[in-house]
C-alpha cells in the first residue's frame, strides 16, 4: 500500500518534471503558475485574519495571493455559493473568516 507521503512525493516529481519538460513550454509555464496560485490559496486558507465591520475578510498585505500576477491562463477553483438574503453566512466557505 502506498503512504501518502510517497504520493506526495510522486506528485511533486511529475509537476517538476512538467515545469523542466523543454517540448512542451507553455504547459511548463502554466505549471509554474498553477503552483504559485495553490501555495498562495493554501497560505490564505490558513491565516487567522478576523471580518472587519463590513462583513469582508480582509486579505494581509503579506500573503503571497496579492502578489500573483497575470494568471489569465490559469484554471482558478471556485465555489458557488447560495446568496444569502439575511447577509448571513456562517455555515458556508465564506463564514469562517466571520
Amino acid at each position: 500500500m502506498m503512504l501518502i507521503q510517497d504520493r506526495v512525493k510522486a506528485a511533486a516529481k511529475l509537476v517538476d518534471q512538467i515545469k523542466r519538460d523543454s517540448k512542451n513550454r507553455s504547459l511548463g509555464a502554466l505549471t509554474i503558475k498553477m503552483e504559485a496560485l495553490w501555495n498562495a490559496l493554501i497560505t490564505f486558507a490558513n491565516t487567522t485574519e478576523r471580518a472587519n465591520t463590513m462583513m469582508t475578510c480582509p486579505i494581509p498585505n503579506d500573503q503571497k495571493i496579492r502578489q500573483l500576477k497575470a494568471l489569465e491562463t490559469v484554471a482558478v477553483p471556485t465555489a458557488s455559493i447560495p446568496l444569502s438574503i439575511t447577509g448571513d453566512y456562517k455555515d458556508s466557505v465564506v463564514g469562517n473568516c466571520l
